[in-house]
């Protein structure tokens, strides 16, 4: 069970082996006290576990203190595409999902969401400790944004700085941090082929200094880090691959069995691929787990993704929510 430092400490005998946390700072420099914000007794094996075996959480690393050893792997964190209603229509179970996720690419009204339901969303966010992304989109309401157009690169670069701005004023009013920056639909599957485009987007992030998210093998991996931008590599539990490593964007999202998603997600973790509609294995890496909002059913789905991955010790398990 996961909990926050101040509230549990190990048995003693463990304690006095770790020597408090300087001797953590020793173990590894990159590791301080930041590193007991979140610790966790590990029952790994508990008919062979030691005392001095423990998972804690480091910021973004989940760390594993095994014989005064550390080893740090990145944390998946779970997100959903989110705030994509407008006006009196209704789209997603936001309320239901927050509770599963970590981060929320909020839509930022070229797809769908308006100025109330923006400054909802982060709302929602804020109350669930969920951190917030802006999820731009191509300027097309009508089609939800998953319908492609030709757009320059200066003009593309305007439209996508004039939506992450407008989210980042929301996030300023409620006093948090533009978290990323995930392209929505069509747009990120442009950019995954064509570097123009994936450049137009850095252009924009250039502007508010957040990590990109996107696919590896693609145009993403190839020209986010190498304008300077972080790249948070995507993997998607509700949506199919093509034999070509292409992620098969749909207009209208299919159903997906909850546990089929979950036992997607921990392929990707566990052996980075996933099998496309061809039937064959795609590497893939999974920093981030996505589930639409729109997928039927998404709340039920993200929440049997949540629960298995945090089973299997690759994700840090949600706090109750309030």
């Amino acid at each position: 069970m996961l909990l926050a430092g101040a509230a549990w400490l190990p048995p003693f005998g463990a304690w006095r082996r770790l020597r408090l946390r300087n001797n953590l700072r020793g173990i590894s420099p990159r590791i301080g006290a930041a590193a007991f914000t979140y610790f966790v007794r590990t029952p790994i094996n508990s008919s062979r576990a030691k005392r001095e075996d423990f998972r804690f959480y480091n910021g973004a690393r989940l760390c594993h203190l095994v014989n005064s050893t550390v080893t740090e792997t990145l944390v998946t964190l779970l997100n959903c595409d989110m705030g994509e209603s407008f006006g009196i229509w209704r789209l997603g179970d936001d309320q239901r999902i927050m509770p599963s996720i970590h981060i929320a690419n909020v839509a930022c009204g070229f797809h769908a969401s308006d100025f109330n339901h923006m400054r909802t969303t982060v709302q929602l966010a804020k109350k669930h400790d969920v951190k917030v992304g802006a999820h731009p989109s191509l300027p097309d309401r009508q089609g939800f944004g998953r319908r492609e157009m030709k757009i320059g690169r200066d003009e593309l670069a305007n439209c996508l700085i004039y939506q992450i701005g407008a989210l980042k004023g929301f996030l300023e009013a409620e006093g948090m941090l533009l978290h990323h920056i995930k392209p929505h639909g069509s747009l990120y599957g442009m950019a995954a082929r064509d570097p123009e485009v994936a450049n137009a987007i850095c252009d924009a992030a250039d502007v508010f200094k957040a990590p990109i998210l996107g696919m590896i093998n693609t145009e993403h991996e190839r020209v986010y880090p190498a304008r300077g931008h972080r790249l948070i590599a995507e993997f998607y539990v509700d949506l199919d691959y093509a034999d070509d490593g292409r992620l098969i964007i749909t207009r209208e999202h299919e159903p997906v069995e909850p546990a089929v998603a979950a036992d997607r997600a921990v392929r990707a973790l566990k052996e980075g691929l996933v099998r496309s509609v061809g039937g064959k294995d795609i590497p893939v890496r999974a920093e981030t787990i996505c589930v639409h909002s729109d997928t039927p059913g998404a709340d039920v789905v993200a929440k049997a993704v949540h629960d298995r991955v945090v089973d299997e010790g690759f994700v840090p398990a949600r706090p109750v929510s309030r």
